[in-house]
Formats: C-alpha cells, structure tokens, sequence
C-alpha cells in the first residue's frame, strides 16, 4: 500500500508520488553512492524533491516558455532543490550515462491520475542520441492541471555534470 504525502501551498496541495518505475524495458537508474536502484518494478520512491514545484532556469516549469540552453543548465538549481546525482544504464551503451534526477511535488489534482501514485521514467533512444558530442539531454513527463507541470526531470550526459561555476 503506498501512501500519498500532501503538501501545503499557496496555489493548492502538492504531493509527491509513492512509487517509482523505469517504464522503458531494460533501462535502470541508480544512485552515484548505490543508495537506491530505479527498475522496472514499482518501488517506494527513494528520495523526494523540494516541496514546491520544480524549477527549470528562469521560471517555473510551466508551458513551454523555457530555451533549451535554460533547461539545460537548471540542473545545478535541481540538485540544491532535492535532486540526486545518478546513473542511467541504457541498453546498447558500454558506459552508464551521467544524470541528474528530480522527482517533483506536484499538484494534487494534477492529469493524468497514475502520475499522482507513480513516477514512471522512460528514457527514449532519442533522449540517449542528443546526448552525443557533450550535448545535456532534459527528459521530463508533463501533467496537467489547469497548466502545465511536470511530474519527474531527468538531465543524460556522456561526461560528468560540472556545474559551471564550480
């Protein structure tokens, strides 16, 4: 049985999902320190997010008014809001990619339902090809509720994530 954490705010409750799975066949996700494993079974949800919604660059992830060169560099703003160093093992790669993963609070009454028990990733090929030459790949599922939010963001490199100021 999994429960629902709710959460207060200024727009209306959010929550985090329960669960987590990989919904992409053979694809896992592990923590850097081997601390929490992402398959395709559902588990309890490892680590939770900042209590707000998530972020991307400028604004709040809502339609879709971020650049891409934005989102890409959220990532380091990700990590001081709850996100998790990970890495991705994709069926075909020799070398797990580098990420960084963020499981977002979310309106309580956000569309569609399963996003509101689940976080289910899913990883395309295209999302492994854009990684190719240096180039951050941003990953994310979008729900709905009377906007746009997203539920999970998961950053895919080739090479370690080094924040620019570091």
């Amino acid at each position: 049985m999994f429960v629902v954490f709710v959460l207060g705010c200024g727009g209306g409750d959010l929550i985090h999902a329960p669960a987590v799975a990989m919904g992409t066949p053979d694809v896992e996700i592990v923590g850097v320190d081997a601390d929490f494993q992402i398959g395709p079974q559902a588990s309890s949800t490892p680590f939770a997010g900042a209590d707000t919604e998530c972020f991307l660059g400028r604004g709040r992830i809502r339609g879709g008014g971020q650049s891409g060169d934005t989102a890409v560099q959220a990532w380091p703003a990700a990590l001081k809001n709850g996100a998790r160093r990970v890495r991705v093992r994709y069926p075909g790669m020799d070398e797990p990619l580098y990420g960084v993963l963020q499981l977002c609070a979310m309106p309580a009454h956000a569309t569609p339902e399963p996003a509101r028990s689940e976080y289910l990733i899913r990883v395309s090929e295209n999302d492994v090809e854009t990684t190719h030459n240096g180039t951050t790949s941003v990953v994310t599922e979008r729900i709905w509720d009377g906007s746009h939010y997203y539920s999970w963001i998961l950053w895919l490199s080739r090479k370690p994530l080094v924040s620019p100021t570091a």
